[in-house]
């Protein structure tokens, strides 16, 4: 774990704007800056919000980028995408992250022992639904779905507790910069209007604005849900080749978004709501 400490101690190190704006013009632009990690790992740069009915793009590719927003996010119409997004911005990986941060882990365990009685009563299943999908009966089913549950638990309270002391709060720009990401992606493949697009970017504005003082903090929490999430999912308590890989990438990104001459995240300023705070031009 010293090595992903020392990775987002080296994150936290980079240079941002102290000064931040207010003006509303500012807010759609910032908005999108909140997407710079996927947008430079994709194209480079910033791309501003687009239609594909205004852009030239191989077919193929284009069918496979728009099926990779299904099969990664189940995103397949303008409902899918409010819904995404809203899971992103009200619970998303940050959700589990903060539920396991401030608890033990046999609180953890009782919590999530509630949830699924909570679960299975209002499903309210009969008998021979159990019996069917191979459980001698519904305590059974709980049972067994809560040592799949615990074994996963005790995995990332693991990681989190390391982390727990660490000048990072939470991981919610990993949730927010993926959200803002995939209003752009959405966007361009005609699932949401303009103004829905607008609208849903001024709301992810506001949200970060209000959780984060900076492109250099944002940053900071961006990187640790990004290793949070893939140590959860792979379920292997050593940095590992995949690992090790996503923090080079990472590291490289952020070098280009905090590069000092034309970096993003650099020199742009952070966008605040707050009128009263000190550090502010208009």
């Amino acid at each position: 774990m010293n090595e992903l400490h020392n990775f987002i101690e080296a994150v936290s190190k980079f240079n941002s704007q102290q000064i931040s704006r207010i003006d509303e013009d500012y807010k759609q632009y910032f908005g999108l800056l909140l997407s710079g990690v996927l947008s430079i790992m994709n194209f480079g740069k910033l791309e501003p919000l687009q239609s594909s009915s205004d852009y030239e793009y191989d077919e193929e590719i284009f069918k496979q980028i728009k099926y990779s927003l299904y099969e990664n996010w189940e995103i397949y119409d303008t409902k899918s995408v409010f819904e995404t997004i809203g899971w992103l911005l009200n619970e998303g990986h940050s959700e589990k992250y903060d539920s396991t941060k401030y608890t033990t882990l046999d609180e953890a365990i009782q919590e999530k022992h509630k949830e699924i009685i909570e679960d299975v009563e209002i499903k309210n299943y009969s008998d021979d639904v159990y019996t069917t999908h191979g459980f001698r009966d519904k305590e059974h089913y709980i049972e067994t779905l809560l040592k799949d549950e615990i074994k996963e638990l005790q995995h990332n309270w693991s990681f989190i507790q390391s982390f727990r002391d660490s000048s990072v709060k939470n991981i919610r720009a990993w949730d927010i910069g993926r959200a803002a990401y995939l209003v752009w992606e959405c966007y361009f493949f005609n699932y949401l209007k303009k103004f829905e697009a607008e609208q849903l970017i001024d709301t992810i504005a506001e949200i970060a604005a209000k959780e984060f003082s900076s492109f250099t903090e944002f940053a900071s929490s961006y990187a640790l849900g990004r290793i949070f999430w893939y140590f959860s999912i792979s379920k292997k308590n050593n940095i590992d080749e995949k690992m090790t890989e996503i923090v080079y990438e990472l590291l490289e990104t952020f070098e280009i978004l905090f590069n000092s001459n034309d970096g993003l995240w650099a020199t742009n300023q952070w966008w605040n709501t707050d009128e009263s705070n000190s550090k502010i031009c208009k």
